[in-house]
């Protein structure tokens, strides 16, 4: 359990249920949206700004450090006192952050406290970084039969009986609502009662200094064993394979946020399931968890 999580839990002990209604971790108005991964970069690199000169690199050990594996090493101006440095080798890249003393670098999303996303403004004017979902030329879906088609389409894992009755999960890894609703769900899945198709995006960078995006990833990587690794990171509190982060898992959780987007999602859990009567959908556990077996 997350320090969150624990602090959560205290709350809803000791005040009015009331004030302890919200099932789910509220998502940006803007989930799936423009959304950004850390996906192969365009081949051109003349919009990734000033390259570090030699004598730059020599003077800095972080950038000598860097430079040692190969990367290039492009300045992108200095926010909140530190170096932005945008770093390229072959087909991957990242963000880092150098110390003052230039000893130190931290790698990955900058956020501010207003839940701004830094490494996303420094890094959208650069060509092939930030994929683009275009409303106009991705529509949403319009009505529930049209939720459970659009996320069959996305990427998950499938935890219990793959013969059990499909439930669609949409969670963020490190929100303590889709946890928690894990848990209540787990002794159906047992029973083979239903089975989750757990649909990882991350919405909570904001909150826990950007580790919701790789604990998606990396559930994204293990996708045959993910409730293992749900359950590793839910542990650790972060993804416990921080630099282990594939291409093809960047790209699937850009697809996974725009299919989140696309069913209307305003938080996590969501989920979706079929019954007698159609195509249901739930902000967060429905009151009567049975209803997901499809059988009401």
């Amino acid at each position: 359990m997350t320090i969150r999580t624990t602090i959560m839990a205290v709350v809803c002990s000791v005040v009015p249920a009331t004030a302890c209604a919200a099932t789910q971790c509220q998502a940006a108005p803007h989930v799936g949206q423009n959304f950004e991964e850390q996906v192969t970069p365009h081949s051109s690199l003349q919009s990734a700004g000033r390259a570090f000169t030699q004598s730059e690199i020599e003077a800095s050990p972080v950038l000598q450090r860097l430079a040692s594996h190969g990367a290039q090493l492009f300045d992108r101006g200095r926010v909140h006192g530190l170096q932005s440095v945008f770093a390229v080798q072959g087909e991957q890249f990242q963000m880092f952050y150098i110390t003052p003393d230039q000893l130190a670098e931290i790698g990955g999303v900058m956020w501010d406290s207003q839940g701004h996303n830094i490494t996303r403004t420094q890094t959208e004017t650069i060509a092939g970084v930030v994929p683009t979902i275009h409303l106009d030329e991705h529509k949403a879906a319009t009505n529930t039969r049209d939720y459970y088609a659009r996320l069959a389409s996305s990427h998950y894992g499938i935890i219990g009986d793959p013969k059990a009755k499909r439930v669609y999960m949409i969670i963020d890894p490190l929100c303590p609502f889709s946890t928690s609703a894990f848990d209540t769900l787990k002794p159906m899945i047992d029973a083979k009662r239903i089975s989750l198709a757990v649909i990882p995006i991350a919405i909570n960078d904001h909150e826990n200094n950007g580790a919701s995006s790789p604990a998606a990833r990396s559930l994204l990587n293990h996708q045959q064993i993910m409730a293992s690794q749900w359950q590793k990171i839910r542990d650790l509190g972060h993804s416990p394979d921080l630099n282990d982060a594939s291409p093809e898992a960047a790209s699937e959780l850009v697809m996974n946020m725009a299919a989140a987007h696309d069913v209307g999602l305003k938080g996590t859990p969501t989920f979706v399931w079929e019954d007698k009567s159609g195509v249901k959908l739930s902000a967060g556990l429905p009151d009567d968890i049975m209803q997901l077996t499809g059988q009401f």
